[in-house]
């Protein structure tokens, strides 16, 4: 279950990648939108499980990047047009192929992702943990030049992949989007398509996150 309410949002579909790493729950939020879906369509089922599909198929290259403790639980999909129906779930069979002594999990690579919101730029992060000391430079607080190479990499042939197989199974056009939860008398729950996602320098903490997403 997700920790908190989700938001009803037609035609997009937020899924947890759910692992371990020394039997600590690791979590990672992704979510993807289909155009011309409506709230409550018969369709939700089948789109949200398509998603966890693409989302086991394509995870490969970035667990690689991880340390090699962590390991693959389920990939549940909620469709948030459908309130009422249920996560879509399928075993994710993956590990970390990072080797090497593992760094402090609250430890994370942050991989910021750039929206479009209202006509300005917006951020969100996506935190990659557990990492190998291997993949850590010297000085303690920057992930080293290669895993920020291999990790840009990694994360578009991720994305790209399940756009690709969304596209033509079930079919219609998708795209890889931010959440927003956030609502108030002005704001209310939206979702914003990602326009890139890129790897950064510092490492970054995410002891409030761990377990989460």
């Amino acid at each position: 279950m997700p920790p908190a309410p989700l938001p009803i949002l037609a035609g997009v579909y937020y899924a947890r990648i759910e692992a371990t790493a020394d039997a600590k729950q690791i979590t990672n939020i992704v979510a993807f939108k289909k155009d011309g879906v409506p709230l409550g369509s018969g369709t939700d089922a089948p789109n949200a499980l398509a998603v966890t599909n693409a989302i086991i198929a394509n995870w490969a290259p970035v667990a690689a990047l991880l340390h090699v403790s962590y390991t693959g639980v389920q990939v549940a999909t909620y469709a948030l047009g459908s309130p009422l129906v249920p996560a879509q779930v399928n075993p994710l069979v993956v590990s970390g192929g990072s080797p090497g002594p593992e760094h402090f999990k609250q430890l994370a690579g942050r991989i910021k992702h750039t929206v479009t919101r209202r006509g300005r730029g917006s951020q969100h992060s996506s935190y990659m943990s557990p990492m190998s000391d291997a993949d850590i430079t010297v000085n303690g607080d920057e992930v080293t030049v290669s895993w920020r190479t291999n990790m840009a990499a990694a994360y578009f042939g991720f994305t790209s992949g399940i756009l690709s197989t969304l596209a033509t199974s079930p079919g219609g056009t998708w795209s890889h989007v931010q959440v927003s939860k956030f609502q108030n008398k002005v704001l209310t729950p939206n979702s914003f398509p990602i326009i890139s996602s890129v790897p950064q320098i510092l490492l970054s903490s995410q002891r409030r996150r761990l377990g989460r997403g």
